[in-house]
């Protein structure tokens, strides 16, 4: 590294201590990156508190940025445009990287301020939007420079440097004298707070069987073949921040090996600039931090309905075990009486008295005794009341449709009918059970379209995705979500528009704005599908053989059991016919 000699770097030198010493008061840390003379360092610390760490070699660890770690200022002395670029690579996989350091760049060079916009444009493609270039110009004029990428807005003394070619089109260099005046004016100002209609670039999924192409850079017509939810999110940020969106398309944002796929791998690259924002997170990197919070949601399963019960399951889930075994056990009872209650009351008789009982017809039996009749009374009143209900509810027995239990909570996908559970990475926290997280499969989010047709398989997906979706394809939903959840999206580690963007998300959050916004979609939903029932209660089904089956049913038992009664009969009665005429024909002979 070369060491300053010159007056007029001594100018820049002095000029650069007076500016981090007067201008800087509040930060405490400063990182010198150069074979600097003694003499900066000795006049930083007899005129500042900063804790001074001089280095020449950065480590590069690949370690997460830490938003927490204090923002330090950084003062380079590079030789060439490349050695700033390769220094500030090192920087950005330091320890000491942060979105919020100010660079202060010494014209080593001695240029004369010619070498001012290559250095800065280098600056920017590492998406550094705090750096400042110091020089003396060629008519010996100490000169700072600065740069605004997003728009041509700056705050006096600042003056804007014509150039051409530059690397976007809202990117404007400025520059101002440290000769005379208050150097600390408007030094730091607000890069962010108006964009001018800037291009951010954002990656985004779309539902499925949506038609794109890959590797395709999409304008603000793509916002229309988004999800609902996305649709409203980007018009917000759109028209709130005064931004202009450009889109690529991703179909899950990972592949089926979670390996990160190609576009994400630009979002988590900290060497460029190209994707800023992912407007539907599905997979979380390493390097790359997430918004404030945006709105809170649930997650629900989602399965395929069972079937409907069959007019017999709805007899006996609607009156239960116990009532049905009670009246096996009186229709016993009842049978053993009367058979029991003269010599002449046959078995076969009993059990079209039972009958008679049940399809509530009067009895042929004599009740001529008081505990007969005490017994009866208690018989009667019980299938006066079974019979009353039974035809209260025949109808909607067999017309009715009503589905068999389904999977309410977690627990239930145990059930051996369930081999896999989709669902996006997002859902892994929540599977715990082993054999749960045997069954999983990490899936595209929305993925519900996954199951349909597969009893076998379950979808654990956020409410946005599923509510009007699962209703359209006859899919139930849980009663209960499983879970709460919250919507966020994931951006670039290093993107400068961050704390913009969070800022905005958190006066979204606070005024209820998303969650407003969310209810009136999800009531237009719910107002939808009440319709639709509505209609479909009003119209008249046609009763199917299949409704009445359970009919049939009792008419083939029915049948069988008289076709055997009378055969058995018929028998019997020939048995002593023969008897009675063999006694006959012995009393003849006699």
């Amino acid at each position: 590294m070369k060491i300053l000699k010159t007056n007029d770097e001594s100018v820049i030198k002095k000029k650069a201590v007076k500016l981090l010493t007067n201008c800087y008061t509040d930060f405490k840390s400063l990182i010198i990156y150069a074979d600097s003379e003694p003499s900066i360092i000795k006049s930083l610390q007899e005129s500042s508190s900063f804790a001074i760490t001089l280095i020449n070699n950065l480590p590069i660890n690949n370690q997460t940025i830490d938003p927490q770690i204090e923002s330090p200022l950084f003062l380079i002395t590079p030789n060439s445009q490349m050695h700033f670029q390769e220094i500030l690579t090192a920087f950005k996989y330091s320890k000491w990287w942060n979105i919020k350091t100010s660079f202060f760049i010494l014209d080593e060079l001695n240029q004369q301020c010619e070498n001012a916009r290559e250095i800065l444009e280098t600056a920017w493609k590492m998406n550094i939007i705090k750096s400042f270039f110091l020089c003396v110009n060629s008519k010996l004029t100490p000169m700072i420079y600065t740069y605004n990428p997003y728009t041509n807005r700056a705050p006096k003394p600042w003056k804007i440097v014509q150039n051409n070619n530059k690397p976007t089109n809202g990117w404007t260099m400025y520059a101002k004298s440290l000769k005379k005046g208050n150097i600390c004016r408007s030094l730091n100002f607000d890069r962010t707070k108006h964009l001018d209609g800037s291009i951010i670039k954002a990656l985004v999924n779309l539902p499925p069987n949506s038609s794109w192409t890959p590797n395709k850079n999409y304008n603000e017509d793509l916002i229309q073949e988004m999800y609902s939810f996305d649709i409203i999110l980007v018009k917000v940020l759109k028209y709130s921040l005064n931004i202009t969106f450009v889109f690529n398309v991703e179909e899950d944002g990972f592949d089926r090996t979670e390996n990160i796929t190609e576009f994400y791998k630009l979002l988590e690259n900290r060497n460029s600039t190209d994707i800023a924002i992912c407007l539907r997170s599905q997979y979380m990197f390493r390097d790359s931090q997430i918004t404030h919070n945006i709105i809170y949601s649930r997650i629900y399963l989602v399965t395929n309905n069972r079937g409907f019960y069959t007019p017999l399951e709805k007899i006996k889930n609607f009156y239960g075990l116990v009532t049905l075994v009670s009246i096996l056990v009186i229709l016993f009872l009842t049978y053993s009486v009367i058979v029991l209650s003269g010599r002449r009351r046959r078995w076969a008789f009993a059990g079209f008295e039972i009958l008679r009982l049940l399809i509530n017809t009067g009895l042929h039996s004599r009740i001529n005794t008081l505990a007969k009749k005490i017994f009866f009374t208690m018989i009667f009143l019980y299938f006066m009341i079974i019979h009353a209900t039974f035809q209260g509810h025949l109808a909607a027995f067999l017309t009715k449709n009503e589905y068999r239990e389904n999977v309410e909570k977690l627990e239930d996908l145990k059930d051996s009918r369930y081999s896999v559970i989709y669902g996006g990475p997002g859902i892994v926290p929540y599977l715990t059970d082993p054999l749960l997280k045997e069954k999983f499969v990490v899936s595209h989010p929305n993925c519900g379209s996954l199951i349909i047709g597969d009893d076998s398989a379950a979808c654990i997906a956020d409410i946005f995705y599923v509510q009007g979706f699962a209703f359209d394809k006859q899919l139930h939903v849980s009663r209960e979500p499983i879970s709460g959840s919250v919507y966020v999206l994931q951006t670039r580690d290093d993107w400068p528009l961050k704390e913009r963007v969070d800022k905005f998300f958190m006066q979204f959050e606070q005024s209820k704005v998303g969650m407003i916004l969310l209810e009136k979609a999800m009531e237009a939903e719910t107002e939808r599908q009440k319709r639709i029932l509505a209609m479909t209660e009003k119209n008249a089904r046609p009763l199917s053989l299949g409704m009445v089956s359970f009919g049939f049913y009792v008419l083939i038992v029915g049948l069988v059991l008289a076709s055997v009664v009378f055969i058995v009969e018929r028998r019997l009665q020939g048995k002593k016919l023969r008897e009675f005429t063999i006694r006959k024909i012995f009393n003849i002979r006699r």
